[in-house]
């Protein structure tokens, strides 16, 4: 790296500044990624046992990619009693979250499958 000044007594590299400047990016989109979290916790820890299990769930589902393994992890939670409401509202809640992209006749059909 290549010394280019001092602001405030720290020395300014050439290549800091990109650094610099991602790290101002990634922390803002951190925030705003944490921010939209909370969001969509307010949107559905009223259908689970507690705020806890709702923000783990709410990891999990943003880590699946695909609708099936989406309802399959629902039904894991419903059948341990940590999903309360399975109903069409929690479905809306999740398609507006862009967390599930398929009609309710779907996501009935599979809720319901054994």
């Amino acid at each position: 790296m290549i010394k280019i000044g001092t602001v405030n007594g720290d020395v300014i590299e050439a290549g800091g500044v990109k650094n610099v400047t991602n790290n101002y990016y990634g922390e803002q989109e951190a925030k705003a990624s944490a921010e939209m979290d909370e969001e969509l916790l307010n949107k559905i820890h009223v259908y689970f046992k507690d705020e806890d299990t709702a923000r783990r769930f709410l990891e999990q589902i943003q880590a699946l990619e695909s609708d099936e393994t989406r309802i399959d992890l629902v039904k894991r939670y419903r059948d341990n009693r940590l999903c309360l409401n399975t109903s069409k509202s929690l479905w809306q809640a999740l398609c507006d979250m862009g967390l599930y992209g398929k009609s309710y006749a779907n996501w009935n059909r599979l809720m319901n499958k054994k």
